[in-house]
């Protein structure tokens, strides 16, 4: 069975790419991490807080990454 050019519907999606972060964690000398306990962004407020009064970054858990609970 011969496919037409035009009977193809779907178009592919741009490659995958890492994103680039300003913070580098290895020279962070301090670092407020949030994991799944966070629940919701909600909660990443506070987290956010510590982290600036402590002088420190922020950083999150991978599965809190792909969730994108601390998106936005």
């Amino acid at each position: 069975m011969a496919v037409e050019v035009g009977e193809i519907r779907m178009t592919p999606e741009a490659p995958f790419q890492e994103v680039k972060q300003a913070v580098d964690l290895s020279k962070a000398d301090i670092i407020v991490a949030v994991g799944r306990g966070i629940k919701s962004k909600d909660n990443l407020a506070l987290a956010e807080k510590l982290a600036e009064a402590l002088g420190g970054d922020l950083a999150a858990s991978r599965p809190i990454c792909d969730a994108r609970v601390a998106a936005d």
